[in-house]
């Protein structure tokens, strides 16, 4: 199956809130943990979280590890103030959020670890996601990211959304098999960090429709 782009932001309303009310908590828990286990993160590290979302991931890290410093961006409004008011629930000061897309407006600090959890599938041009990445990055920065794994055919495709997604909204399940169909597959990324220059990174299929691109910069 050819890979078929969607659209790059999830700014929608009602999209918004079915994203937000949806059950990833597996497929969080998997990130969150699988991150802590690859990587020494140090005190107080300084993270990056690009496509934050509704802020699932960096809140759950934080709860876990209230000595980070977590900046999240994403380039939705509707999506960033579901992240606002979780963050003023869970008390987490610590979260900084930032509206923007690809390049990022704000000055490099560099950060020591950067996040990103199923930003990559959503850009049409996945360049701007490397190129931030060496831009906000310096060498000894973490890197861990995961996203969607394109199937062979849509079929495939269909029936993932009928195993992973069978309970949820309409609009979500339609949103979850456009996204396989924009995902990219383990060669197609290998040839991104080549191209980039980042082959130090390693690109792992982790389940049937997750892929993980991590290491150090």
């Amino acid at each position: 199956m050819n890979r078929i782009p969607e659209p790059e932001l999830m700014d929608g309303l009602e999209q918004s809130l079915a994203y937000e009310q949806a059950n990833f908590s597996e497929v969080n828990e998997a990130f969150v943990s699988g991150f802590l286990k690859h990587f020494k993160v140090t005190h107080g590290a300084n993270i990056l979280d690009l496509g934050c979302g509704p802020a699932h991931i960096p809140c759950h890290l934080l709860t876990l590890r209230p000595d980070l410093q977590i900046t999240g961006v994403d380039g939705s409004a509707p999506m960033l103030a579901l992240a606002r008011s979780r963050k003023s629930r869970e008390g987490l000061g610590r979260l900084k959020l930032l509206e923007a897309i690809l390049p990022l407006p704000c000055p490099v600090t560099p950060y020591d670890i950067i996040l990103s959890n199923s930003l990559l599938h959503h850009l049409h041009d996945p360049s701007l996601l490397w190129d931030e990445i060496k831009r906000q990055g310096r060498p000894g920065t973490q890197l861990y990211i995961m996203d969607l794994l394109r199937p062979d055919t849509e079929q495939t495709a269909h029936d993932m959304v009928s195993t992973y997604a069978s309970g949820e909204p309409d609009i979500l399940r339609k949103d979850f098999f456009h996204s396989l169909r924009a995902a990219f597959r383990v060669p197609e990324l290998q040839s991104q960090l080549k191209t980039s220059g980042l082959t130090q990174l390693q690109v792992v299929q982790v389940s049937d429709r997750h892929v993980c691109i991590k290491g150090v910069l």
